[in-house]
């Protein structure tokens, strides 16, 4: 059994956190694993925390083994010293994004894995009526708004019928209703460590023109990234093979690209990568697999019983300081306004 206790999360159900809790919760029940929701952090031997660095100060010190992650420390150098982490590992959405994590100087205070989230692949299926022609969704999430004319542009070069959807503006079923159309997606977005919104894409068996993105870091960003500084290529897809499309390192390349896409769209099969790798089931069973690093195994925690029905609720100096941060805010507030 696993006790589940995430931090404050992000109301829209396009954001990665979110979803990745919504799809591991229809991954267990599938599988019929068990699980709690925010119960006290000692009443299962099998504890997940994100969201949440503070809470690590207090794990316990013997009986809970946690997964912490991967949304609670983007860099090792956030990990508090004050942080438990004897019986603790730590988790990444990918291979790239635990290397980011370590960075140059490594880590050492726990082990540190690669998970990534599933995709619902019920939920995003190949539309049964879908016959793409010549339109194409173009994917900007946080990239340079500049250069979105430019990329509209070599696409109706090639006589295409571009749409444009910003990320964080737009509804599920707007997404949903565009997959069901388009011939390819256009990703031009920014470094991911998973990618839901790509990775759904490509369970609507729509193949994806990945641009990725040259980064510079000067001295003082690649000292709070935990690397060294230079010129380096960000990935916007860590989870992609050759049957989910093509990926180009400059947007230079794009219009030799889009001709390469639409020779070669009947030869791509990004459902399969997905079904192979990301359903709900396998992350699940992946998940779950974590806690072998102590010897837990699956069959293990099929009987536990929760030892308490008791709610979650932050330790006493959390709440505190939260309360005092709070109310520092207001007053701060207050004093700036002029009404004390």
């Amino acid at each position: 059994m696993i006790n589940i206790v995430i931090g404050d999360q992000p109301p829209t159900g396009m954001i990665g956190p979110h979803k990745r809790e919504l799809n591991l919760k229809k991954g267990l029940d599938r599988i019929g694993y068990p699980y709690v929701v925010r119960r006290p952090l000692n009443s299962t031997k099998r504890l997940w925390i994100d969201g949440s660095p503070g809470l690590i100060d207090y794990l316990p010190r013997h009986g809970v083994h946690a997964v912490i992650g991967p949304n609670t420390w983007r860099f090792a150098s956030q990990v508090s010293s004050r942080a438990r982490l004897d019986h603790a590992i730590a988790i990444h959405a990918s291979d790239r994004a635990v290397a980011e994590f370590e960075g140059d100087a490594g880590f050492d205070r726990c082990p540190v894995r690669s998970w990534a989230g599933g995709i619902d692949t019920d939920e995003f299926r190949p539309a049964a009526n879908r016959r793409p022609g010549r339109d194409v969704l173009v994917y900007n999430k946080r990239r340079d708004p500049a250069e979105i004319p430019g990329i509209i542009e070599t696409l109706l070069r090639h006589d295409l019928r571009p749409s444009l959807l910003l990320y964080g503006r737009y509804t599920e079923q707007e997404y949903r209703e565009a997959l069901a159309r388009v011939a390819f997606v256009v990703w031009h977005g920014r470094n991911e460590t998973q990618g839901f919104a790509l990775q759904e894409a490509l369970s609507c068996d729509v193949p994806v023109l990945v641009c990725n993105e040259w980064f510079d870091f000067d001295a003082e960003r690649a000292a709070s990234f935990g690397t060294r500084p230079g010129r380096r290529l960000l990935e916007c897809a860590p989870y992609f093979d050759d049957r989910c499309g093509l990926r180009i390192d400059s947007l230079d390349k794009l219009s030799e690209a889009v001709v390469e896409m639409l020779d070669r769209l009947p030869d791509f099969s990004p459902r399969d990568y997905v079904l192979e790798n990301l359903t709900l089931e396998r992350c699940a069973r992946a998940f779950v697999d974590l806690w072998q690093e102590w010897d837990l195994s699956f069959d293990d925690g099929l009987n536990e019983v929760c030892r308490t029905t008791r709610p979650f609720r932050l330790p006493w100096r959390m709440a505190a300081r939260r309360v005092g941060g709070r109310t520092r805010q207001v007053v701060r507030g207050r004093l700036g306004s002029g009404h004390v």
